[in-house]
């Protein structure tokens, strides 16, 4: 299953402010948080994608 986060910047903020604005598998739940930010005083959109099926592999964090 692939879960969609939703990241947004409020308007007037920096960059490294960005919220998380919801965590989803719904496209539908996806395009109404989108509206729903932007109505709400925020910017910069971004979405992200977490595979809930692939294990993490945190060897990575340590270069290896």
């Amino acid at each position: 299953m692939k879960e969609q986060v939703l990241w947004a910047v409020k308007i007037g903020e920096e960059d490294w402010q960005e919220e998380l604005v919801t965590s989803t598998a719904s496209a539908l739940h996806l395009a109404k948080a989108k509206a729903w930010a932007l109505n709400n005083g925020f910017n910069r959109l971004r979405v992200s994608g977490i595979d809930l099926n692939e294990k993490p592999n945190f060897c990575k964090v340590f270069n290896r």
